[in-house]
């Protein structure tokens, strides 16, 4: 049996998730949705920026390429947990216009999926094991 197998195996202890939970393993993008619920956009961004080992503020300003499609897949992130955020509201997260926002939306749609289906899955998978560590969020 495989590391990653032997994870998988693993129930979850009952009670609350403690931060030795590894049932996200075998999760899918939606369960993981649905179990993390509702969380702050700067919770989602500073787990995205962490993820990518960038301090929030260089992930939020730069405008490199290599960051974009990384705000991008932040930002694709974020609408999926909180669909009922605004633009204006993501804008102010983001630290852009709402119109850049409708942008990022618009070019998203255009590709019909995620923009980096892995990184997007582990931006999720790395939110639900923060819940985990810090439930108040």
């Amino acid at each position: 049996m495989t590391h990653t197998e032997e994870l998988r195996t693993v129930n979850p202890p009952a009670g609350p998730r403690s931060r030795y939970d590894y049932s996200f393993i075998a999760m899918t993008d939606d369960q993981l949705i649905a179990a993390i619920g509702r969380i702050k956009a700067a919770a989602v961004i500073g787990v995205g920026a962490a993820f990518y080992n960038r301090a929030p503020d260089e992930m939020l300003i730069s405008r490199k390429y290599a960051l974009v499609q990384e705000r991008l897949n932040i930002y694709w992130v974020l609408k999926r947990l909180r669909p009922d955020l605004p633009s204006t509201a993501i804008g102010r997260a983001f630290k852009r216009d709402h119109s850049t926002i409708l942008h990022m939306r618009r070019k998203i749609e255009h590709m019909g999926e995620p923009p980096d289906p892995a990184h997007c899955s582990c931006i999720l998978a790395a939110l639900y094991r923060f819940q985990a560590c810090d439930p108040i969020r």
